[in-house]
């Protein structure tokens, strides 16, 4: 607005305050600090990685460097009808082995 206190013309202006943040676009005028500390910075990929590598180095290795296994457990539960003699009983064994070991190396496969 116009400023002329001599004729009654002082532009007002207001302040918004971003205490759960905020993304602006255009310039503004804000107010920052009423919830306690706060950062305003730009939104570059410069800027996001200088943050991003201050965090990575301030955390230990051995935190970072955490695997996860997955632990699987499976039961199985056949009823066989008639004979299977010790032969057929150990060849069913190990396809069903081989096919489960399969599903995982081809699962595991996927992360590498």
């Amino acid at each position: 607005g116009e400023f002329n206190p001599l004729k009654g013309k002082i532009p007002t202006l207001g302040v918004d305050w971003y205490a759960k943040g905020s993304v602006f676009n255009s310039p503004n005028i804000i107010g920052v600090g009423e919830a306690g500390p706060e950062a305003v910075l730009p939104l570059k990929r410069s800027v996001l990685q200088e943050i991003g590598d201050r965090i990575l180095s301030s955390t230990s290795v051995s935190s970072r460097a955490q695997t996860i296994q997955p632990v699987n457990n499976y039961e199985f539960n056949f009823t066989i009808d008639g004979n299977a003699d010790e032969v057929t009983m150990k060849q069913t064994t190990q396809q069903i082995i081989d096919s489960i070991t399969k599903v995982q190396n081809d699962n595991a496969s996927a992360w590498r």
